[in-house]
């Protein structure tokens, strides 16, 4: 029987996110580099603000709605 894998989109996980609530993604689910990308991204067309950070983690990104 087959494994259900199941993808985070990163664009839609965070705009799900509310202000002030901090997530972490684990990089076997979405990649670091996307989850910067969907935070520029909803910062440049959806005026919402994000810090990502994978200080002191390895295995995943914190993510931190602000704005």
């Amino acid at each position: 029987m087959a494994k259900i894998i199941l993808k985070i989109c990163a664009k839609d996980t965070l705009r799900a996110m509310q202000i002030g609530e901090e997530i972490d993604l684990p990089n076997s689910r979405v990649r670091p580099n996307a989850v910067r990308v969907a935070a520029s991204e909803l910062k440049e067309k959806e005026n919402m603000l994000f810090e990502c950070s994978e200080k002191n983690t390895i295995t995943s990104i914190k993510v931190r709605r602000v704005k």
